[in-house]
């Protein structure tokens, strides 16, 4: 489950809309957590926008930190901009370095 708290929200009902206007605190039973400011989530399409920065840090420590966020429900896609990822530890790889582009995570 994804757990979020925050000073104000809006929620629509008939739209199934929640819009943050401040910031929100967020965790997972997984184990993540983080913080994100001006969230508008559309929960009939998984659409998650959130227009200031986000702070992220997953369960095996790494963090990512950008200036904003995006999530496309339609693609699950998780769209980042002006990002900063730490690792805490990569396995050993005989390739050349490469940009971060793993999956579904797109780092602009």
């Amino acid at each position: 489950a994804f757990h979020v708290s925050a000073d104000n929200a809006d929620i629509d009902t008939d739209k199934q809309t929640v819009v943050i206007p401040g910031m929100a605190v967020f965790h997972t039973d997984e184990g993540m957590r983080g913080t994100m400011s001006k969230v508008d989530f559309d929960s009939g399409s998984g659409d998650l926008t959130a227009a200031e920065p986000v702070d992220i840090t997953f369960t095996d420590g790494s963090t990512l930190q950008a200036a904003d966020m995006r999530h496309v429900g339609a693609t699950q896609q998780w769209i980042f901009r002006q990002a900063t990822l730490v690792m805490p530890d990569l396995p050993k790889s005989n390739f050349p370095p490469i940009p971060f582009v793993s999956g579904l995570w797109v780092v602009q």
